[in-house]
């Protein structure tokens, strides 16, 4: 704006007005500015959702409204000709002086800026390339996706001043009507990826839900929505081949074995690529997440009724071979105003 900035103040004219920005939690608001108190306040949600250029267009937008006071001694028409022609004096366009702002939308325009996104493509795109049919390419991408997301637990662990500033993510991943083994086997393949899973009871049934760090609890949610087509898509394969694999028993002991068979093959990459040292750190954070998000969690196991040793075995052989393809995020948030 080519403003003179001195520590909290700007220089307009020969009168300098007060820089205050503080946070706020208010519904179907991103930010506002205060003429009484000459303040300009930012949604708490725009620090962990929004990139920073995103930012810097909804301060600027309050900053319109900052200098429409000065100027005008009022706000009649927040978003006025006066206002809008102050936007167009900075050469600020429709997206600045818009009196709304859909933060997802914004963030799909500018690419590359949050660090969590970077992250967030990495492992997709690694993970889907584990469905190569070349069984060296798809441990590979295994192993990538695996050594990412640790180096990436491990720099944000070593930021943190206290685990008292620990900020903990819970997702609702996954809901049934009651518990299923297959629900249990997606729980237990879950865990190698970071999180803590949890199996909440409600009056509607069953939910799967994921605790941890923002990056981990969205690269959870990812694999949890391919597993659960993806485990009936390995059990129709295991029918094909074994006409004998029928009933709910074979069905539940299979998902059982898939589990322990993808869990075996992520802790031998892991063995082979990290010391346990390394994963110690994470495995206690983690902890420290679902004690955060659940205190007074109780701990119990779902039923099984049953058990058939060759469908688990033939679980244990499909759950070496999971594939995990790329998915879309769906918008689901609706554009929020900015006053």
């Amino acid at each position: 704006m080519g403003l003179e900035v001195r520590r909290e103040r700007f220089l307009l004219g020969n009168i300098t007005y007060p820089l205050s920005l503080v946070a706020f939690e208010k519904k179907n608001m991103l930010g506002f500015f205060d003429p009484h108190n000459y303040q300009i306040g930012l949604h708490k949600r725009l620090i962990y959702q929004a990139k920073s250029s995103v930012i810097k267009d909804i301060l600027r937008h309050e900053m319109a409204h900052y200098m429409d006071f000065i100027e005008n001694k009022a706000l009649l028409h927040p978003h006025g000709s006066k206002f809008k022609a102050i936007c167009s004096r900075y050469g600020w366009g429709a997206n600045i002086s818009s009196a709304t702002c859909d933060i997802e939308m914004e963030n799909q325009k500018r690419e590359g800026e949050l660090e969590q996104e970077r992250i967030l493509s990495k492992v997709s795109k690694l993970l889907s390339l584990t469905s190569s049919d070349n069984v060296y390419e798809s441990k590979l991408a295994w192993t990538k996706a695996n050594r990412l997301l640790l180096m990436h637990n491990l720099q944000e662990i070593s930021l943190l001043p206290g685990n008292d500033e620990i900020l903990s993510y819970c997702q609702r991943v996954l809901q049934n009507s009651r518990y299923s083994s297959k629900l249990g086997a997606i729980y237990e393949i879950l865990k190698s990826f970071y999180v803590a899973p949890v199996l909440s009871y409600g009056q509607e049934g069953v939910y799967l839900e994921v605790v941890g760090s923002k990056v981990n609890v969205e690269t959870a949610e990812y694999i949890a929505g391919h597993l659960d087509y993806e485990l009936e898509r390995l059990w129709t394969l295991a029918r094909k081949s074994n006409p004998e694999l029928k009933g709910s028993a074979k069905k539940n002991s299979f998902f059982v074995g898939v589990a322990k068979g993808f869990n075996q093959k992520m802790q031998q990459i892991q063995s082979s690529e990290f010391n346990k040292s390394d994963l110690l750190p994470i495995i206690n954070q983690t902890e420290l997440h679902l004690q955060q998000a659940y205190p007074r969690l109780s701990r119990s196991s779902g039923q099984r009724s049953g058990h058939c040793h060759m469908a688990e075995g033939l679980g244990r052989e499909a759950g070496t071979s999971i594939q995990i393809k790329k998915s879309i995020k769906q918008s689901s948030q609706n554009p929020l105003l900015l006053s």
